[in-house]
């Protein structure tokens, strides 16, 4: 008796690939598994051609594979195509668009979809302003996990936005996102440290997350780091450093 054959998956090994930054091997998986009509292979090589790794940039081949990947249900191309029109990428910036997209991922329970529909509320893009809708959307995407909703319910709390003020609150929220790699979360979660907000002042806990927030991109956190910097002694500077190296070995886990 023949043992059977594993049959390999071309989002799969895409996927695998992608994660090891080979994306050339991801690009031409997925290819695979967008010809077969895979909606995850169409999504995927789409954020490619998207974000131009593994080839050129090319907003049209991505539109035509987020809309062949939605036409099959796959919530993120619909998102995506969102995302698209709410930053007038490859086509003219629509927010009613972009909402109209967004509604209909949040409805399916995208918590991608949800957050950026959040966004659209609180800045009154395409739609109402309205702080209240919001907070709710950043509610539902936070407790499925989404960093930014759960970096944006954070900032709420913080600042008494459509709910009651609550710093302990808010930096429960920041530590979760930042546990997550995001970097405002991280950047607000060093200022806590800084000053002794909801927690404990500690200038060694406030660097480390001043400098990974700075090194995921956040500008603030790297301005606050210099301020931070001048009140700390060389030796304090040293031993957060090497604390900083040691959060990001961690995967920013109990920092």
């Amino acid at each position: 008796k023949k043992p059977k054959m594993q049959t390999l998956n071309p989002f799969d090994l895409g996927s695998k690939a992608f994660s090891n930054k080979n994306y050339t091997k991801a690009l031409n998986y997925w290819k695979q598994g967008a010809d077969l009509g895979d909606p995850r292979a169409q999504q995927a090589l789409g954020e490619m051609y998207s974000k131009g790794l593994g080839t050129k940039q090319d907003y049209k081949k991505a539109i035509d594979l987020y809309l062949s990947a939605a036409s099959l249900g796959n919530n993120s191309s619909v998102v995506s195509l969102g995302v698209l029109y709410q930053n007038g990428r490859g086509v003219a910036r629509d927010y009613k668009k972009a909402a109209a997209y967004f509604q209909i991922a949040a409805s399916r329970g995208s918590a991608r979809g949800q957050f950026h529909l959040g966004i659209l509320y609180r800045n009154g893009a395409g739609l109402p302003q309205d702080n209240v809708a919001a907070f709710k959307l950043y509610q539902l995407a936070a407790r499925q996990g989404y960093a930014g909703a759960q970096a944006s319910l954070g900032w709420m709390y913080d600042n008494g936005v459509a709910v009651a003020k609550s710093e302990k609150v808010a930096t429960n929220w920041y530590r979760r996102a930042a546990e997550q790699g995001n970097a405002d979360a991280q950047s607000n979660l060093g200022v806590k440290y800084f000053f002794g907000k909801s927690l404990t002042q500690n200038d060694l806990k406030a660097y480390v997350w001043f400098s990974v927030a700075a090194a995921n991109g956040s500008e603030a956190a790297g301005k606050n780091l210099v301020v931070l910097k001048r009140r700390m002694t060389k030796p304090q500077i040293q031993l957060a450093a090497k604390n900083a190296l040691r959060c990001i070995e961690k995967k920013y886990k109990n920092c």
